[in-house]
C-alpha cells in the first residue's frame, strides 16, 4: 500500500473514497462514492458520483471472499433509468471488467492522497433488478 495513503488512513478522521471502474464493450464507467468532493481525478481519469448514460453508484456491497472454491463477490447497486438498465443487462456485457479501489482525499481540495489501493478485480456476472424506494439495478461481480 502507498505510504501516503497509509499515513492518511491512520489519521484521526480520514476522508475515504471508493473508485469503481467498469469497462463495458462500448464505454468505461468511472464512479466514486460520496466520500469525497463532486469528482476525483486519478491519473488521466475523472471519477464522479453519476454517469450521464449509465446512472449513479448507489452502494458498494461487502466484498466477500469465496470459500471452498467459491468465487469472491462484490455487489454494486446502480441507480439508473430504463434506458441505462437495458445497457447494463445486455448479455454482451456479461464478463465486463470491474475494479474497486479505496483511497483517501483531502477534504478541502478533493485531491487524492497517494495511490488508491485495489480492493477488488472481477467481472460482471448477474445483473438483478430491484424496484422500490432506494433500490435499483444490483449487479453481481465475481473473480
Amino acid at each position: 500500500m502507498d505510504s501516503s495513503l497509509i499515513t492518511a488512513l491512520e489519521g484521526a478522521a480520514p476522508t475515504l473514497v471508493h473508485l469503481v471502474t467498469v469497462t463495458l464493450s462500448g464505454a468505461t464507467v468511472r464512479w466514486m462514492d460520496t466520500g469525497g468532493s463532486g469528482f476525483v481525478v486519478w491519473g488521466a481519469n475523472t471519477y464522479s458520483a453519476e454517469d450521464a448514460t449509465y446512472g449513479a453508484l448507489g452502494a458498494i456491497g461487502a466484498i466477500e471472499d469465496g470459500a471452498d472454491g467459491q468465487a469472491t463477490v462484490c455487489d454494486l447497486t446502480i441507480l439508473c433509468d430504463g434506458t441505462a438498465m437495458a445497457l447494463w443487462i445486455d448479455p454482451a456485457e456479461q464478463g465486463s471488467l470491474v475494479t474497486v479501489h479505496v483511497g483517501a482525499v483531502t477534504p478541502s481540495t478533493g485531491l487524492l492522497i497517494g495511490e488508491p489501493e485495489l480492493l477488488f478485480r472481477g467481472e460482471l456476472d448477474q445483473p438483478r433488478l430491484a424496484s422500490g424506494r432506494g433500490s435499483g439495478l444490483r449487479t453481481h461481480y465475481r473473480r
